[in-house]
């Protein structure tokens, strides 16, 4: 009975993985490759 009950019940997708970085890095903070660029200057264009 429980596993006619569960059939039943409408499915949804699952909400989707949205991936972060670990360490979020502020895009007028310092690139962290060590150029001394800001990052959305060196490293940020390549992103996306």
């Amino acid at each position: 009975e429980l596993k006619m009950v569960a059939s039943e019940a409408p499915q949804e997708p699952p909400a989707p993985i949205i991936a972060r970085e670990e360490d979020k890095v502020g895009r007028n903070e310092p690139c962290h490759c060590g150029s001394g660029k800001k990052f959305k200057k060196c490293h940020y264009p390549t992103l996306g």
